[in-house]
């Protein structure tokens, strides 16, 4: 049985039909200039009329990708009032039902984070059994059980107009970015900024680079490029996993 991906922004909707490890089709819907109020409507015709809503499959992951999460111990979060860590993070602006968390048990984390209901209520209704978690829980998922023999492993997942940066070390994050960009110098600045403070510049590790809904930017292979050029991590090695939410799908549902 086939498994369904489906990887969602604030201005993409993109699905992915899976075969064990490879893609067997690609959706992609542009929902950038789209009005909030009308983003529903205008997924649920597109799963129509490109036959998505009837196609059989095993699993159902959905990736939810924004700036607004933070990663918190799960001590804190059990002994915590759940509105009150919430408002403390994001503050007042936001509706309660929009709230959610996913937690990873090896590491003792809970993401919390927040989503329009309406991209919950449409899963629930249309793809019963699927699993709904922040991007960054599918990185957090893949570097815990990623074995590496450098200093740190590092994963630089980029949107549409945001990015994550998360970075492992002896097994544990030690760095958990979002941050916003316009251009992809903003995107260097704001990781060899945490690199620099966190005295990772010269020490040997690996980055890999992906693009979340494929395509969004095409803007990997320049950071790569510029990044190299600019030596400005020479003991850093940066690679491009086109991959990566195929390589995390496993691992999350």
């Amino acid at each position: 049985m086939n498994n369904l991906l489906f990887e969602v922004s604030d201005s993409r909707f993109s699905v992915h039909y899976l075969s064990s490890n490879s893609i067997l089709s690609s959706w992609s819907l542009d929902l950038s200039f789209k009005a909030e109020l009308l983003k529903k409507e205008i997924i649920v015709d597109f799963l129509v009329k490109e036959g998505i809503s009837l196609l059989n499959y095993s699993n159902a992951l959905v990736l939810w990708s924004s700036r607004d999460v933070v990663l918190v111990p799960s001590n804190l979060f059990s002994n915590s009032d759940f509105d009150k860590l919430f408002e403390l993070n994001f503050g007042k602006n936001y509706f309660k039902n929009d709230f959610d968390y996913n937690r990873n048990h090896l590491l003792g984390t809970v993401s919390m984070f927040t989503i329009p209901l309406w991209i919950k209520s449409l899963f629930v209704a249309k793809f019963p059994g699927s699993k709904i978690i922040h991007s960054s829980t599918a990185w957090l998922n893949y570097l815990t059980v990623k074995n590496t023999s450098v200093k740190f492993h590092g994963i630089l997942a980029i949107a549409e107009s945001h990015f994550d940066f998360i970075v492992f070390s002896m097994d544990k994050p030690i760095l958990f970015l979002q941050n916003s960009f316009n251009e992809m110098e903003d995107i260097i600045y704001h990781i060899s900024f945490s690199m620099q403070k966190m005295n990772l510049l010269d020490k040997k590790g690996i980055v890999e680079v992906f693009e979340f809904n494929r395509n969004a930017n095409m803007i990997s292979d320049q950071i790569i490029t510029t990044i190299e050029q600019l030596h400005m991590a020479n003991s850093v090695k940066w690679v491009e996993n086109s991959e990566l939410d195929i390589n995390s799908f496993n691992l999350c549902v």
